[in-house]
């Protein structure tokens, strides 16, 4: 996208100089990242450190949106810290936040799986069915209407397709 589109790039370099002490030159080196996406790390902590967001791995694999994780994360460490301080019982603080976040580890599971139909098999077959639902029932949960959990009968109605 940069290279096609120069001036959001003297656009982006314009802003940083102006609000920073960076003075970036004409032709910065841009470096990125892939976000993990579909591989949430089991453990997300270790003593009093706790990983949120995007450093825990929770980016949904089916769309990549990962603020809602991230907000969702910040909340349970939120929970498992007050429980850290306000239990008069030894509370091991790694594995309260994990308990918080295990329905977390669900969805993504979950998306996991829909992730990889929906990449391989799945579009070929809806395709070839004339349906939309599936792509119905997926936009819903994109659009945070719908929960990967309450998504069975599209798991059933995938399964009796793929058995066509």
């Amino acid at each position: 996208m940069v290279r096609k589109n120069r001036k959001f790039r003297d656009t982006c370099i314009n802003f940083l100089n102006k609000v920073t002490d960076m003075n970036i030159g004409e032709k910065p080196i841009l470096k990125s990242h892939a976000v993990p996406s579909g591989n949430f790390i089991e453990e997300p902590g270790e003593r009093n450190v706790l990983l949120l967001g995007d450093a825990a791995g929770l980016g949904d694999p089916l769309t990549g949106e990962g603020i809602y994780y991230a907000h969702k994360s910040a909340e349970l460490s939120a929970r498992a810290i007050s429980d850290f301080f306000n239990s008069s019982k030894d509370v091991n603080l790694v594995k309260a936040y994990k308990h918080y976040l295990n329905p977390v580890f669900k969805e993504l599971r979950i998306s996991k799986v829909f992730r990889d139909l929906a990449y391989t098999r799945l579009r070929y077959l809806a395709y070839l069915a004339n349906s939309l639902k599936v792509y119905f029932e997926l936009a819903k949960i994109i659009h945070g209407v719908s929960s990967y959990s309450n998504i069975f009968k599209l798991y059933i109605w995938i399964k009796a397709m793929l058995r066509v």
